[in-house]
This record gives structure tokens, sequence and C-alpha cells, in this order.
């Protein structure tokens, strides 16, 4: 990738993640009580159509052939969007029970885990410093519990902090598994997102049970209201309209519209950057947005009861997060397979 280039894209998704983030939160909470509509079916429903439209343009007034992806497995791409969909799933239901602040740093362990999963499946080899990075990085998220720790004051919500994690496994392998196969066979951006999300409808529709289950929210579905939920949901997504006293839909459709375009505009940059560069490179260019998600996270308007002040265990772990991206990017990462790459080569974006 050229540098402006991937400077050009770093700069924008930075900055638009961090406003994706808030969206995000600010949409779950409007469809709390209809989890699985919102990240199961709705998301991916709208997703298909944000990507396919740019891909019928592509085809028929570009006309581009799509020659190498219409060879391409439909079995990898279900996997893909499978996992896709489990994490999306995961985190619809996890979202609305951690503050913003506490989110933004748990999704830093990205990065040691990203690290691992590409060690076994892409054999990505790494310096002394990718490894401090990821130690900074962890250390940086541990440091964020510390006033709990000491005060002895227990962590709320902790079975939705541990689901929330659990979140982060299939996002990783996604990651991994479209960095191989968009650098093995060059495939388009918005045509694979558009296939994704194909498969992320399905496998929701399969998960449809999932509103039977018994959660610690307590927010399950009997199974004789399951069309009074889907009505109501709908009602809530579409309209705005509250069902019950604990609904909040006013401006749902709006917000959503906003964050899925955002959204989508998100998805493509990081495509180019996981296909240009790594999916490790991606996930340190993410962590850059913290700050600004952190502080706009901080205001009650803009994230209800989800805002949380940013404190000195924040500030400092903040920082160390902050030396662990820096330390990390110092080097290149290389590959087993890619042995003639100079030792020690200097990062150019850093």
């Amino acid at each position: 990738m050229v540098k402006s280039n991937l400077i050009i894209y770093t700069t924008l998704l930075i900055v638009l993640t961090s406003f994706d983030y808030i969206l995000y939160v600010n949409w779950m909470q409007r469809m709390k009580n209809y989890k699985w509509f919102a990240g199961s079916l709705v998301f991916p429903i709208f997703g298909f159509f944000f990507f396919w439209i740019p891909v019928l343009i592509l085809k028929y007034w570009y006309r581009y052939r799509f020659s190498i992806e219409s060879n391409f497995s439909q079995k990898k791409l279900f996997v893909i969007g499978s996992l896709d969909s489990i994490n999306s799933i995961i985190g619809s239901y996890a979202t609305p029970y951690i503050s913003v602040l506490l989110m933004t740093i748990l999704d830093k362990l990205s990065l040691p885990l990203t690290m691992i999963a590409s060690f076994f499946y892409l054999k990505r080899r790494y310096y002394l410093s990718h490894y401090l990075g990821a130690f900074l990085t962890v250390y940086g998220v541990m440091i964020s519990f510390i006033p709990e720790m000491l005060l002895r004051i227990p962590i709320k919500e902790p079975y939705w902090i541990a689901i929330y994690v659990f979140n982060l496994l299939p996002a990783i392998i996604s990651y991994c598994y479209k960095e191989k196969y968009l650098k093995e066979l060059n495939l388009n951006v918005w045509w694979m997102n558009t296939w994704i999300s194909v498969w992320q409808i399905a496998f929701g529709l399969l998960t449809f049970p999932v509103i039977y289950a018994p959660l610690p929210s307590g927010d399950d579905v009997k199974l004789v209201h399951t069309g009074a939920y889907l009505y109501q949901a709908a009602k809530c997504q579409f309209s705005g309209l509250n069902s019950y006293p604990t609904d909040n839909c006013s401006n749902a459709f709006p917000i959503f519209i906003i964050y899925q375009l955002i959204s989508t505009l998100c998805n493509i940059l990081m495509f180019y950057i996981i296909k240009n560069e790594s999916s490790v490179v991606y996930i340190v260019i993410n962590t850059l947005k913290m700050p600004v998600t952190c502080w706009l996270g901080s205001y009650t308007f803009l994230v209800g009861d989800q805002a949380q002040s940013i404190t000195v265990a924040t500030f400092f772990s903040f920082v160390s997060i902050a030396l662990g991206t820096l330390v990390y990017n110092w080097y290149k990462e290389f590959n087993l397979n890619r042995l003639q790459i100079p030792l020690l080569q200097k990062s150019d974006e850093f």
C-alpha cells in the first residue's frame, strides 16, 4: 500500500470508528429489548443492500467482471459470515450492560489474541517489540480495573464483561480468514462484504431460538409471544414506537441508518488495510481511536447510563495502550514464507 493511502485510510478509520462506536451503543440502547432482531436480522439485511448497490454499479456501469470472485468457494464465505454473525449477536446482547469506556478498553485485548491467531494460522512471526507492545496493551487493560481491586468494589456485571471478551474471539478468527483470502486471491472488497452479509443473514436466522434462552438480564421471550416479539421489534426499529415501559425506541431508525452508513465505510477501510497490511496492523490502528471514543463515551446525552467519567486509572490505561501501539508498530511483522524481508525492517507508517 502506498504510504499516503495508508495515512488517509488510517485517519478516516480513526475518526469514523469513534462515531461508529457511539452510534452503535446508542442504537442498541433503543433496541435493548429486541437485541436478536437488531443484531442478527436488521443489521445484516441493511448491510447487504449497502454493499450490494456498489457491486451492481461496478458490474453494470463499470463492467467489472468479478471473474476471480465467481470461482471463490461460498463455503469459506459462509464460515466468515457465520463468525461475523456470532460476533454481532453476542455483542448486541452484552453492549447495553457495559460502559463505553470499559468496552473500549476491553476491545484492546484483540491485539494479543489476533497475534496468537496469526502466529498459528497465517504463520506470522514477531520481533521483541511486537511482544512488548502486546504486553503493554494487556497491562493497560488491567490498569483500568485497579480502583475496583484496591477499594474491593465488586466489578459491575462481571458475566457481561466475560461474555463481551468471549465475543472478541469469533471476530479475531474472522480477521485472519479475511486477511488470508484477500491477500491470496485479491478479492474485491465490496463483493466479499456483500456475500458475507448474505451468509450473516442465513446464519442469523438459524440462531433465532436464542431469543428463548434464559439470560442474566431476564429479557428472554416466551414461545407463545414470538409473534408479538417480532411485531414489537419491527415497530420499535422502524416506527420508533414503544410497546413496554422499558422500551426506548425514539429515533431508533435514523440513528441506525447513520450508524449503518458509517459502519459500511469502516468495513471497507478495514478490508483495504487488512488486504494491504495485516489484520494485526488493523487492530493496532483501530486502537488509536480509544481517546476520542472514551471522551465521547463520558457524556450522558450521547450514551445515556452507559456513560463513565475518565479517571486517573483510565488515563494511565490510555497511556500504556498508546505506548503499546507505538512500540508494536516500530518494526514490521514478517511471515515464515517471506524470510527474505530484511531483519528489523522499520515500519513506514510510524
